[in-house]
């Protein structure tokens, strides 16, 4: 994109690692003055040195006469890049592209990353035709396909909102009908909850080879039911609350019930078919759609049930340390559950990807 919205700068420049950036699709070169001017907000104090690719030969020549770039050349995705990156940038490129061409894209990217891969995108169906811009007329504008927050999620990105509302989302649009004002308060809340956000940046950390780091070599490829535990606790079984952010006691098996994952008889993750992985920080227990395991996901089921910080489980549950919590084998009635089926495409990336070894905890 020949450009890109405002909102997305402090977190994407927060984002960045190393010493050298390729900016994917540089457009008039707003990222890489931006970057330039402001890496030392992400603790980078030299900065890094940027290259461009732009599929508009107008805007590469743009980008070249500035001098902020040191290379700047025309590319098309998804052909390969010929070169490492600490950080690869595409803000605002991936739904440029034709649906066919997405997933090479991804590789092409990820495999040109040293450390990040840095990816912005609309977070909704925008489609349109090219249009024209500062330099010319262009064709390359159009956007062709839309990446919804769980195909990131399913690729294994973290995710981040920017921007507040979108077309058609409801709550967005009674606020802004309520008080524009509050839109501008209201980003730093879309951070936390992208489903509300206008855009979305993905990131995901990757080792100098292009795999993602501190990672076993061995994932789930055959992961069972022998390798699911549920939690009993005083006759019944957990579920995560999500006003509380904490778990709860109930009767029944259900979509907010947490599944452990073993990993070995010593360790565990959480998951539910409602809310995803869940994070065990310090104080609370949060969740997110994405299969982006990490140490922070693991419990350690050595003696009692506790978070890789070493906080008690029970600390999570709005019971406090009364009830005792064993993980036990799952029914087999489980599998009648209507929610069964999604718990299974939701324990697939399990099995396709490797999962955080617990020493990249910090």
């Amino acid at each position: 994109m020949s450009s890109s919205p405002t909102f997305l700068d402090p977190i994407v420049i927060n984002l960045l690692r190393g010493g050298s950036v390729l900016d994917v699709g540089c457009g008039y070169g707003r990222w890489g003055n931006l970057i330039r001017s402001n890496s030392w907000e992400a603790g980078i104090h030299t900065p890094p040195q940027v290259d461009g690719i732009d599929a508009f030969a107008p805007n590469v020549e743009f980008c070249a006469g500035q001098g902020t770039y040191h290379k700047v050349w025309h590319h098309l995705l998804p052909a390969p890049l010929d070169g490492k990156w600490d950080t690869v940038l595409a803000c605002e490129v991936i739904e440029h592209l034709q649906p066919e061409d997405v997933d090479r894209a991804f590789a092409v990217l990820e495999a040109a990353a040293s450390q990040r891969v840095i990816l912005s995108t609309p977070n909704f169906p925008d489609f349109r035709p090219g249009g024209d811009t500062l330099t010319g007329r262009n064709e390359y504008e159009a956007h062709h396909s839309y990446i919804s927050r769980d195909e990131f999620s399913r690729r294994g990105y973290k995710l981040i909102g920017a921007g507040f509302g979108y077309p058609g989302c409801e709550f967005s649009d009674a606020v802004h009908r309520l008080d524009p004002a509050l839109i501008d308060i209201l980003q730093s809340v879309s951070r936390a909850f992208p489903a509300l956000a206008t855009s979305i940046v993905a990131y995901k950390d990757v080792d100098a080879t292009g795999a993602e780091p501190g990672t076993y070599r061995q994932s789930l490829e055959r992961l069972t039911m022998a390798d699911l535990r549920i939690a009993a606790v005083a006759g019944g079984t957990l579920a995560y609350d999500r006003v509380q952010q904490k778990f709860v006691a109930v009767d029944n098996l259900s979509s907010a019930s947490p599944i452990f994952v073993m990993r070995g008889d010593a360790h565990a993750y959480a998951v539910s078919v409602g809310y995803g992985v869940f994070t065990f920080m310090p104080h609370e227990v949060v969740h997110c759609p994405a299969p982006a395991l990490n140490a922070w996901e693991l419990l350690n089921l050595q003696a009692t049930i506790v978070s890789s910080h070493g906080i008690m489980l029970n600390r999570y549950c709005s019971f406090g340390e009364g009830p005792e919590i064993t993980l036990v084998a799952p029914p087999l009635s489980m599998l009648l559950h209507p929610w069964f089926r999604d718990l299974l495409r939701l324990l697939d990336p399990f099995d396709a990807r490797f999962i955080s070894d617990a020493s990249t905890r910090a």
